[in-house]
């Protein structure tokens, strides 16, 4: 048993001794932390107000959306295919259509 604990021994010190070993002993901890950190900064980093296009057709809805510190609506006039075009055009984060509908059963609803 006392030479399976010096073999032990000799190895650890080997290994501990090495310039690799201190290195990444360092440079591990550092790395871990960047790896959860840099994320994160590159989310706060980014604007937090997406704009949503609203082209609505029915009339009904386009004023019922109200403005938050995450989302922005604007209205949009013209016809799907001109607005779709502008929407590809601008760095708005949605096209939101909204197509003459009954408001009982609202169908047809898109979001581009």
């Amino acid at each position: 048993m006392d030479k399976i604990w010096l073999v032990f021994q000799r190895e650890y010190l080997v290994r501990v001794r090495k310039k690799s070993f201190i290195v990444m002993t360092i440079l591990g901890p550092l790395l871990m932390a960047l790896v959860m950190v840099v994320p994160v900064g590159l989310m706060m980093m980014s604007d937090n107000a997406k704009t949503i296009q609203v082209l609505d057709e029915s009339g009904l809805l386009a004023a019922k959306f109200t403005a938050t510190d995450q989302l922005n609506y604007v209205p949009v006039a013209g016809p799907l295919e001109k607005a779709k075009q502008a929407y590809l055009q601008s760095e708005d984060a949605a096209l939101l259509y909204i197509p003459k509908l009954n408001i009982d059963q609202p169908t047809g609803i898109q979001l581009f």
